[in-house]
């Protein structure tokens, strides 16, 4: 009988690994880059150019440097700069399900609850988006997760070694993502993971020295001057303790419907219902409240706190939500009770079905994922959305074949410009310059009009709504608009009217 479940285990995770990295790298550039894509991607390659200056740049914009550093390790592996820092994600997310496993396993969850774990980190749109995007959270999460599973072997096992690999887990996830330190309190509520004599106060210990060496850790960035820029963006995204009990919250609490729809659809109407159902079983009731208040401790923050809330920021939370699901549905499914075998079967068909609802499209058409509202907006109809960049990308190689070209675009950083420097980066850029002019676009940049003498071509690159004067239809030379009716990315090529000195008419 074991030598038979150890052949099932073999031939389910060849298949699930097999499935993974199809579906994960099947059409993994397809979705234009998004800006902090850009961003990101182009930090890395300004560290293969000179590592030594711009090491730590990521610091200056609020960021630790974990992520950025991988993605210099990354991105020589494929030509196409986007498809190798994906590739870096969907590595981090395959991790991620053998993390899943082992968090499952320090739970007490068996082997069909390890199984079920691995299968729904794979599918559920929540990971499999984060995993084919490169973005930092994803990465964050990994290192989330197998700091929790640390930490609970050290709670079961009363080895404070374990405490210590915590901690180092904790710290690279610090240094992955600021946000990181938001799962605390989480760990705070572990303080009541044990019920036996003596447990509470080995707890404390092992929070002790997790935190300590955490913070050890996170210390190494003390070493770059730019340290003290690392808090300064927080302001940007979350309202201060102090806002809070003013009653900022009596506004950011209304937002917590929308919070839970991000669940709603990203873990699945079956997989929110199996979370929430892991409270049914006597046996395991206390240690699934547990980890429901280690979900409602990281979420809580972020739901009263924040003042720019993506559904991204909830990655740690749906760690939470995603084990429990697991082991409900184990639960159910080894049950003798007839029903709930039934009720188990139904759940997972409707994970499947909602997950393939998300999944077909990503690996199609990526303008039909059903995105949440908040997302639609920032990967597919606003300007943050990469649409047309690689396609002026190839218009600007081409251009340049036979005349020396000035692109001026929209913005300093982000989609505009980094979006189009990024597909540059060890390109022949010896007639060809790209330059940020800032937006919206209110007159013809200056920065054309003072070079025209010294490039053939003058190019400006710019989204639709940020275009706030008139220009001459002809001198429109290709236009790329989002779904949705969302704004067009604009290739305006202004030779003619620049040089000829129309712009001063409209000046």
């Amino acid at each position: 009988m074991n030598s038979h479940r150890l052949v099932f285990s073999i031939l389910f995770w060849i298949l699930i690994s097999l499935f993974y990295f199809v579906s994960h790298l099947w059409a993994l550039a397809n979705l234009p880059i998004f800006a902090d894509e850009a961003i990101y991607i182009r930090w890395a390659q300004l560290i293969q150019d000179e590592p030594l200056r711009y090491l730590f740049f990521a610091l200056n914009d609020g960021k630790t440097p974990l992520y950025i550093w991988q993605l210099v390790i990354s991105l020589p592996l494929f030509s196409d700069p986007l498809y190798a820092a994906r590739f870096l994600s969907v590595v981090g997310g395959f991790f991620q399900v053998l993390a899943g496993v082992w968090l499952v396993r320090e739970v007490k969850g068996g082997r069909l609850a390890q199984l079920l774990v691995a299968f729904l980190f794979t599918i559920l749109p929540f990971w499999f988006f984060h995993h084919r995007i490169a973005l930092m959270d994803g990465w964050m999460t990994l290192w989330i997760t197998c700091s929790l599973a640390a930490l609970i072997h050290a709670l079961e096992s009363r080895q404070l070694v374990w405490a210590v690999g915590s901690g180092l887990f904790l710290g690279a996830a610090i240094l992955t993502k600021i946000p990181a330190v938001l799962i605390l309190p989480s760990f705070g509520v572990l303080l009541f993971w044990s019920s036996t004599k003596g447990s509470f106060w080995v707890a404390i210990k092992c929070l002790v020295v997790t935190g300590l060496v955490s913070l050890i850790v996170s210390a190494t960035l003390l070493i770059s001057p730019a340290f003290p820029q690392l808090f300064a963006r927080s302001s940007d995204f979350l309202f201060s303790v102090t806002d809070v009990f003013r009653g900022i919250w009596l506004q950011t609490i209304f937002n917590t419907p929308s919070y839970l729809n991000y669940f709603w659809q990203y873990l699945t109407a079956g997989g929110v219902v199996l979370s929430l159902l892991a409270v049914m079983w006597r046996s395991s009731r206390r240690k699934a409240l547990i980890v429901i208040g280690c979900f409602l401790a990281y979420s809580g923050p972020i739901a009263l706190m924040g003042r720019v809330v993506f559904p991204r920021y909830f990655l740690p939370a749906a760690l939470f939500l995603t084990v429990l699901a697991a082991l409900s549905l184990e639960k159910l499914l080894i049950s003798a009770t007839r029903w709930k075998q039934t009720a188990g079967l139904l759940l997972l068909i409707i994970i499947i079905y909602q997950a393939s609802q998300f999944i077909v499209p990503a690996l199609s058409d990526p303008n039909q994922i059903p995105f949440v509202s908040a997302d639609q907006g920032q990967y597919l109809t606003e300007w943050s959305s990469g649409h047309g960049i690689k396609e002026t990308f190839f218009l600007i190689t081409q251009a340049a074949k036979s005349a020396s070209i000035l692109v001026a675009t929209e913005g300093y950083f982000g989609t505009l410009p980094d979006g189009l420097l990024v597909y540059f980066h060890h390109q022949d850029l010896f007639n060809i310059a790209i330059e940020g002019v800032g937006q919206p676009i209110n007159s013809v940049p200056q920065k054309l009009i003072d070079d025209q003498d010294a490039f053939n071509t003058l190019w400006l690159v710019v989204n639709s709504h940020r275009l706030n004067f008139a220009l001459p239809e002809n001198a429109l030379f290709a236009e790329y608009c989002r779904p949705y009716q969302g704004p067009c990315l604009q290739v305006w090529d202004l030779t003619e009217f620049i040089k000829s000195g129309s712009y001063a008419k409209i000046e």
